[in-house]
């Protein structure tokens, strides 16, 4: 931050770095005469000069969009809902603290992607699958098994059989208590590089392009399946910010 200085000591200090010439070197009264006019003149170029720069320290101090880096960094990769404008959508891009407008479903899905980078299977079983009411993103549960049609088709289970590994339990308890729904037992989930990943996009470079967000509060990945869905899922887990909060992170145009 730009401190502002006390405009009397500020002026104080530079009348006395003016340097007025000695005495003895005045020949006459009118030589006294000029020299005492330039010198004012420089007075007043100096005040003019100093009133610029105290103006220009007040503006810049004053200015409402000077970028707040320790807030942007504890808001990114959040979704974030501009609540005294209409409910607008911004990402916090964690790559460079940019904040993105998700204007609608379309423009919303086609930033996600945009952003997201590639990751393998390997690596996606690491970070837990969050599961969301089916209403919330009015999609179908053709098995009824708890999970939804196209989160069902991310994960690679079988949608239409709420059990896809016959193992006598229902894909949704496996994936809510961390076992594998498509196999035997547990997966082993690394809670360091879902903290790592946080507010990141990833896409499953080794099946179809499948988008996951990776929500910075739960660390949990959520399936971005249809435009519709992404946006309705950007809304369900954005945080409300004020105008003058997101004027402080650095918009990307």
């Amino acid at each position: 931050m730009i401190s502002e200085p006390e405009p009397n000591a500020l002026r104080s200090c530079r009348r006395d770095d003016l340097h007025y010439p000695p005495q003895e070197n005045l020949i006459d009264g009118e030589n006294d005469r000029n020299l005492a006019d330039e010198n004012n003149d420089n007075n007043v170029n100096k005040e003019d000069s100093l009133d610029q720069e105290l103006q220009a320290d007040v503006s810049i101090k004053s200015n409402p969009k000077i970028i707040n880096l320790k807030l942007s960094q504890r808001l990114v990769g959040r979704i974030l809902l501009q609540v005294e404008d209409q409910g607008k959508a911004w990402y916090v891009n964690p790559k460079n603290l940019q904040r993105y407008y998700l204007s609608n479903s379309q423009n919303a899905f086609k930033i996600m992607h945009e952003l997201s980078q590639g990751i393998s299977d390997q690596d996606l079983l690491k970070i837990p699958v969050a599961v969301l009411n089916n209403n919330i993103l009015n999609d179908e549960d053709s098995d009824n098994d708890g999970l939804s049609d196209r989160l069902e088709k991310g994960l690679g289970t079988n949608w239409q059989n709420s059990d896809s590994d016959s193992d006598g339990y229902i894909d949704s308890v496996e994936v809510e208590k961390g076992y594998n729904p498509n196999g035997p037992g547990a997966i082993n989930f690394d809670y360091s590089f879902s903290q790592k990943m946080a507010g990141r996009i990833f896409l499953q470079v080794e099946k179809h392009g499948e988008a996951w967000y990776i929500n910075p509060l739960d660390l949990k990945r959520y399936y971005l399946g249809y435009p519709e869905d992404a946006y309705l899922l950007m809304k369900t887990l954005a945080l409300g910010i004020s105008d003058k909060d997101l004027n402080q992170i650095e918009i990307n145009y």
